[in-house]
């Protein structure tokens, strides 16, 4: 049986305090870091039998 998953605890990381920079969430990306997000696979790879 798996283990359950784990449950979300909403506003957690109210704790760490407020962004020191919120806006750079909505700055372009490097063309270095773009690149490494377009090429990275986010799902695991499977096995085909």
């Amino acid at each position: 049986m798996p283990p359950p998953p784990a449950q979300r605890i909403p506003g957690r990381l109210r704790s760490q305090g407020p962004l020191s920079n919120p806006n750079a969430l909505l700055e372009p990306l490097e063309a270095d870091e773009l690149a490494g997000w377009e090429e990275r696979n986010l799902l695991p790879e499977v096995p085909h039998p």
